[in-house]
């Protein structure tokens, strides 16, 4: 099972969803849309003290929710995935 998030500019809730999801799996892509504020940071942060490997793609441009749902699924290897 992986459980992926996809981010734009979610600093305020994106420890809380990456704290909730490591208590689930032991797989997360995180593909986040060309976000401006602190969101990338937080995540790398996070990478870095998982007791796992975090992957994480970030796009140059912001592609918008539907392409980016759409990328995030193409980068998915396994039966199930969980969006977020």
């Amino acid at each position: 099972m992986i459980i992926v998030i996809l981010t734009y500019n979610e600093e305020l809730h994106i420890k809380r969803c990456l704290s909730s999801a490591l208590k689930l799996t032991n797989h997360i892509l995180v593909v986040d849309s060309f976000s401006n504020d602190k969101t990338v940071e937080l995540i790398i942060h996070f990478k870095s003290i998982a007791p796992f490997e975090v992957k994480l793609f970030q796009n140059t441009i912001n592609i918008g929710v539907s392409k980016n749902f759409g990328k995030a699924i193409s980068l998915c290897t396994g039966d199930l995935i969980f969006l977020c």
